[in-house]
């Protein structure tokens, strides 16, 4: 780590700032000149998060950062925001010669992950009305954070009702949104005003690209088979009927198969759901082939600007145009699933994960409903579930 000395500004909120540079700004101040930088955000993270270093070789610096735990917070980099959340832990140490300063945080989705949901009689939908976002958004508006609905096709699922399902005590809020999304064949992620996002995989894109040679430091490629199969059945486990797991040849949805692998490598799929969902057996064997082959061939690359050729940061469930001949990768067209911006003594650094649209589409899930009979209490007996 270099020790030349860095200088951490207090000052108010103002435009022309250096692009590849982090800003803290926490009650009206604004912190910069930070050694280390590292801000990751993506479509299958939750929430985003950054920690920020200074160093210092003489005291003095470090104590001008007033930041508390548990403070509400903006990063940006530059002019852009990147995260709207809260600091978490502020750890300051010392030791001969040095004087060190690590802030940690996340976005404001933070609280929908970490606690638990209190839900009134432990079920939620089955009304007119429940849509996933009416739902999701009675789960997180307790604390501080707004749904932004990106899925605008009113036949989609996730605009449709909800069937009922019942909630676990002790789940997060994440956890049955996750749920809920999973049914309703969309993501969710978080913006970066700390919204929770519900929208299908992109189809916008960056205004330029990742080439070799022009703005790729270093890249890899991941071409797996071993994580692929040649065809997938579906049986059907229904959790009501105990004769449908004796059935469940009969009640197996189509095989597919997929014609690149050429062995004979059978995968069977336990598609657990209620009575009559060879729909969604279907769906999950497309799902599971789709999204095999898709991360089969990952790509991990290093961009030496956090930007666009337009001065746009790299963003999640963006494509974007990836050209890496010496990988046997010629111009495709994938999905930004996660970016992590970096700043250190080595320089400005994008660490990316791409991959091909299918590799982010949701698992098809049914949401169970489970029936509660709550006896007497006089007569002695306990409550039944079934």
């Amino acid at each position: 780590m270099s020790e030349t000395t860095q200088t951490v500004t207090a000052h108010r909120t103002s435009t022309g700032r250096d692009p590849n540079s982090l800003y803290l700004e926490i009650g009206g101040k604004v912190f910069s000149g930070w050694q280390e930088v590292r801000v990751t955000r993506g479509v299958e993270r939750m929430p985003s998060d950054f920690d920020i270093l200074l160093t210092e070789k003489y005291p003095g610096q470090a104590s001008q950062i007033d930041v508390m735990p548990g403070q509400s917070c903006v990063v940006r980099l530059g002019d852009t925001r990147v995260i709207t959340g809260y600091i978490d832990r502020y750890i300051p140490s010392i030791s001969k010669g040095q004087h060190n300063v690590q802030i940690s945080g996340r976005g404001k989705c933070q609280d929908i992950v970490d606690c638990s949901a209190i839900v009134t009689g432990m079920a939620l939908g089955g009304y007119d009305g429940d849509n996933a976002e009416t739902l999701i958004f009675g789960l997180v508006s307790k604390f501080g954070v707004t749904v932004q609905n990106y899925i605008t096709d009113d036949t989609a699922r996730a605009n449709t009702t909800v069937p009922q399902f019942n909630v676990n005590l002790g789940e997060t809020p994440w956890e049955i949104i996750d749920r809920i999304s999973r049914w309703g064949q969309f993501l969710c992620y978080e913006d970066t005003f700390g919204n929770l996002v519900l929208s299908q995989v992109g189809s916008d894109s960056m205004e330029s690209g990742f080439v070799e040679g022009i703005n790729v430091e270093g890249a890899s490629r991941t071409l797996a088979y071993d994580q692929r199969f040649s065809v997938y059945y579906a049986f059907i486990q229904a959790t009501d009927q105990l004769s449908q797991q004796l059935q469940a040849d009969i009640m197996s949805a189509v095989p597919v198969t997929d014609p690149d692998i050429t062995r004979y490598r059978p995968k069977a799929i336990i598609s657990e759901q209620t009575l009559n969902g060879q729909d969604i057996a279907t769906m999950r064997l497309n799902w599971e082939l789709a999204r095999r082959v898709g991360r089969s061939q990952a790509v991990t690359l290093t961009c030496d600007t956090w930007r666009d050729n337009f001065g746009n940061l790299w963003e999640p469930n963006k494509l974007a145009c990836v050209y890496l001949p010496s990988l046997k990768l010629d111009k495709a067209l994938w999905v930004i699933g996660e970016v992590t911006y970096r700043r250190d003594d080595t320089g400005t650094h994008a660490d990316l994960l791409l991959m091909p649209k299918e590799a982010y589409e949701p698992e098809p899930n049914v949401l169970q409903a489970q029936f509660v009979q709550i006896m007497a209490a006089d007569s002695g007996s306990a409550a039944k579930t079934s």
